[in-house]
């Protein structure tokens, strides 16, 4: 054991990364699935569109639920149920039951169309009670009678009409609408699709509208997307900051009011376009759902023309951001593969839904619940030293301690390493590790200058230091041995010293931290500590 004082000299933390695994409930066996909405309530029961139907919290089917099969893929959480919308529009009860008020049904009620699948495609329910609805649809149902209604329409909390919104309405979209979001904080609502117009209004493929129905055209698009038959935009999102995402489909490589881009495209909330965003795709793929997360992340579901997909993405750049396991995601094993719904359950846990048959390498088909550490720690704070004492203050289910030693370069045997907190009796590089269910936190703290002790030889020098392609050495011994270690201890440079100075070339080695040793008759002399950094 080396004998050091635990003084005040100088240390330095270094931090190493957040991890963020994703793995598979396998206890969950969906007993029905949906590629429509999916809503967990308070209970942690599960909502599932196309019925709605209800499944308990382990995927087993609630018998306590109505079960209904309405195809009532878009769904809305209320105080007292959900909302319904796909080809009709409905309200049902706790039960599953339709509780619509009987004063406004008539045989048929809610959502038509005298075109082919006309539909409900989107929906968002406003802090005000009102409920935007776009699709393919032309016409809607009411007591007294139908209404053509161009792919919007816009319904009270009692699914009834307000006559002063339908007149805002007009004639609508002149082709079909895809999806629609709310900005809640500056009272808009966003629709993107296949249109060219609104109520007369100039709109290709994205619009803004205010929350009484009537056209915003302080939203400049300019020009907005070369809508054709087949290539439009098709999903929207509003930040939680006011910027607007739009994405398309596989092959929604377009130009949005002259500026090209691929597949997905961040906007201002004045039209203008958000140059910082410059995501990697394709590649990632275009964004069907996103969960936005703390510290600039976001979690996208999207798809990239041969299978669906999990990122995660910095939210302000577009950056891709490590994380997640190699081929953790749906495969292309059957036709339009896709990953369209990002659902939280609880802190860490999500439900992913799509179109899919095969997960992270497993056959599931539609539906899965999965592991993913959505918690954000800076490494630089994961580790604090004071009073001689390493501790963390992150929480975790699991804490561990291990340690290099920094000139004989091996793992220190540590003891009473599994707890929040670590006394150190020697130099090292320490190391934390923190596991908090999906979420694995690492860094490290440099201690391999604590204190006055004999396995220094303070007389070399080594300088610039950090060094980038080259570092000088002085007072060097002729005829002793410079090595060069990794945080490992494997020898990556070795020399025979021949001149007092020497001058070594790190062209070679990749930026971190190294030891520069000298042993003479194999016995170590020397010992400092190199940063590369390019």
């Amino acid at each position: 054991m080396k004998n050091i004082l635990l003084s005040s000299s100088i240390v330095l933390a270094f931090a190493c990364y957040s991890q963020m695994n994703g793995e598979l409930d396998q206890s969950f066996n969906p007993a029905l699935t949906t590629t429509g909405s999916i809503i967990v309530q308070d209970d942690g029961k599960i909502l599932l569109g196309n019925g709605p139907n209800r499944l308990n919290a382990d995927g087993s089917l609630d018998a306590t639920y109505a079960q209904m099969s309405m195809a009532a893929t878009q769904l809305i959480k209320d105080g007292t149920g959900v909302y319904g919308f796909g080809y009709g529009a409905h309200h049902y009860n706790a039960s599953g039951n339709i509780d619509t008020p009987s004063s406004l049904i008539t045989s048929h009620y809610g959502i038509g169309a005298s075109i082919d699948n006309g539909r409900v495609k989107s929906a968002v329910k406003l802090p005000n009670g009102k409920i935007f609805v776009v699709g393919d649809f032309d016409y809607i149902y009411h007591n007294s009678g139908s209404f053509a209604k161009n792919r919007i329409m816009v319904y009270d909390a009692t699914l009834g009409y307000d006559g002063s919104i339908l007149n805002n309405i007009g004639s609508g979209f002149n082709d079909v609408a895809m999806w629609v979001d709310a900005d809640t904080i500056n009272e808009k609502v966003y629709v993107v699709g296949r249109f060219t117009s609104y109520n007369g209004n100039p709109a290709n493929g994205i619009c803004r509208l205010n929350y009484d129905g009537t056209f915003d055209a302080t939203f400049n698009s300019g020009t907005g997307f070369p809508v054709t038959s087949s290539i439009y935009p098709k999903y929207v999102h509003v930040m939680s900051d006011g910027r607007v995402l739009v994405s398309g489909d596989p092959y929604f490589t377009t130009t949005y009011n002259g500026t090209s881009f691929n597949l997905t495209i961040m906007l201002n909330n004045d039209g203008t376009h958000n140059t910082t965003f410059q995501p990697p795709f394709p590649g990632v793929g275009n964004v069907y759902d996103l969960e936005e997360l703390s510290n600039n992340r976001m979690i996208i579901a999207s798809h990239d023309g041969t299978g669906g997909d999990l990122t995660f993405i910095n939210s302000i750049t577009g950056a891709q951001i490590n994380g997640l396991p190699s081929g953790f995601g749906t495969l292309n094993n059957i036709s339009n593969t896709y990953i369209n719904n990002i659902t939280k359950v609880e802190e860490g846990v999500y439900l992913l839904g799509g179109n899919f048959d095969t997960f992270s390498g497993e056959a599931k088909t539609n539906l899965v619940k999965v592991s993913i550490c959505d918690r954000y720690v800076d490494p630089a704070g994961l580790i604090t030293f004071n009073n001689d004492v390493l501790s963390s203050t992150i929480t975790g289910s699991s804490y561990e301690w291990t340690a290099v030693d920094p000139t004989d370069s091996y793992n220190l045997t540590l003891t009473n390493n599994t707890s929040s907190t670590f006394t150190p009796t020697e130099p090292g590089f320490y190391y934390l590790t923190i596991t908090d269910g999906p979420c694995v936190f690492e860094s490290y703290y440099d201690l391999t200058n604590l204190g006055v002790n004999s396995i220094e030889n303070l007389s070399f020098s080594l300088a610039p230091n950090p060094a980038k392609e080259q570092v000088t050495i002085n007072n060097l011994i002729i005829g002793s041995t410079l090595h060069v270690t990794d945080m490992t201890g494997k020898v990556v440079l070795e020399e025979v010293v021949s001149t007092s100075e020497m001058n070594l070339d790190l062209n070679k080695l990749k930026n971190g931290i190294y030891f520069v040793q000298v042993t003479t008759n194999s016995t170590i002399t020397g010992s400092k500590k190199l940063a590369i950094t390019k």
